[in-house]
C-alpha cells in the first residue's frame, strides 16, 4: 500500500525521490548493529557529539 502511495505522489510530481547511497544512510544508526567506525561516522553525520559527565564532588 505504501509503495502505491509513494509511486502516485512521485508520478504526479508532488514529491521528488532522490537516490541516497548506502554509505549515506544515516538511519542505519537506529536500525542496525554497526561496526564502531561506521557508528561514529554516522553519529558525526547526524551532528551528535560525545560528552562526558564529571563526577560530582
Amino acid at each position: 500500500m505504501k509503495y502505491h502511495f509513494i509511486r502516485e505522489v512521485e508520478t504526479t510530481k508532488q514529491i521528488q525521490l532522490e537516490y541516497c547511497s548506502i554509505e549515506d544512510q544515516v538511519a542505519d544508526i537506529f536500525t542496525k548493529v554497526l561496526p564502531r567506525a561506521k557508528f561514529e561516522q554516522l553519529r558525526t553525520m547526524l551532528g551528535v557529539t560525545k560528552f562526558f559527565i564529571k563526577e560530582e564532588c
